[in-house]
C-alpha cells in the first residue's frame, strides 16, 4: 500500500489515505470530496492527489557525510515543507527529529539534504450535484408533484426546443413541468469553461397569468381542484 495526500483547492483541507495506486487514491478523493458540505446550489470541487514518497536524509558534519537515513514520520507534505525550510539554515546544528532512537537520536550535523523518487500527482475535479428537491421547494413547488419535464413551447429551434447558445460551448436548457408549471433553467459552460465555472440550475414557479397562458397553449395540463 502507498500513502497519498489529498488537498482540496477550494478550502485547503487535506486528508491522508492509503491505496494500491494513484487511481484508487483518486477514487477515494472523489468520495471524500462528495462528503463535504457544499450547499444547495452544487459546485465543482478540485483536488490534488499526491503520493507521499519515502525521503532519504543525508547528514553532513563539515565535509564528512555522517550517514544516510530513510526518514520516518515525515509523511505529509506539510511536514516536508517544515524540513525544507530548515535545510536553508546550513550554518546551524540540528537535532534529529522527535521519535528517532539510537545513534540517529544523538546525532548532530551541520547540514543535511533530502532526496526522493518522483511522486505520482493527479488533479481531479468532482461535480457536486445541486440539491434539486430543496431548490424546487424554495421556488414554491409542491412536494407532492411528481414532476414531468418537457421542453415543448420553450422556444428555440423546432428540432431542439428549449436549447439556447450563450457563446462558445455554453448552453442554456429551459424546460417546465407539465403537471404544475414549475420552470427549470439549466446552464452549462461546456468544455471551454473557466476553472470556477460549473453547471447550474434555477427553478421558479410561474405567476397566475403565466400559468394560465401555459395551460391555454398546452404546455401544462389543466389544473384540477382536489
Amino acid at each position: 500500500m502507498k500513502t497519498y495526500e489529498i488537498t482540496c483547492y477550494e478550502d485547503g483541507v487535506t486528508d491522508l489515505t492509503e491505496a494500491e495506486d494513484i487511481a484508487a487514491a483518486c477514487a477515494h478523493a472523489e468520495n471524500w470530496a462528495r462528503d463535504g458540505d457544499w450547499g444547495e446550489e452544487g459546485t465543482v470541487v478540485r483536488c490534488s492527489v499526491t503520493e507521499i514518497m519515502p525521503l532519504k536524509l543525508t547528514y553532513r558534519l563539515g565535509e564528512a557525510v555522517v550517514g544516510v537515513h530513510t526518514c520516518g514520520g515525515l509523511d505529509t507534505l506539510e511536514e516536508r515543507s517544515k524540513w525544507d525550510a530548515r535545510m536553508m539554515d546550513d550554518d546551524a546544528s540540528h537535532p534529529a527529529p522527535d521519535g528517532w532512537t539510537g545513534e540517529w537520536a544523538e546525532a548532530m550535523w551541520d547540514a543535511f539534504s533530502f532526496s526522493s523518487d518522483v511522486a505520482d500527482v493527479e488533479d481531479i475535479q468532482v461535480e457536486i450535484e445541486p440539491d434539486h428537491a430543496t431548490l424546487m421547494q424554495a421556488a414554491g413547488a409542491s412536494e407532492d408533484c411528481e414532476h414531468k419535464w418537457s421542453t415543448e413551447g420553450e422556444g428555440g429551434l423546432k428540432e431542439n426546443p428549449g436549447v439556447w447558445s450563450t457563446g462558445g460551448t455554453g448552453l442554456i436548457f429551459e424546460s417546465h413541468c407539465t403537471r404544475c408549471g414549475l420552470r427549470r433553467k439549466e446552464r452549462s459552460p461546456g468544455i471551454q469553461n473557466n476553472h470556477d465555472e460549473h453547471d447550474t440550475v434555477e427553478y421558479r414557479m410561474p405567476d397566475e397569468d403565466e400559468l394560465r397562458d401555459m395551460i391555454e397553449c398546452g404546455m401544462v395540463e389543466e389544473q384540477t381542484q382536489d
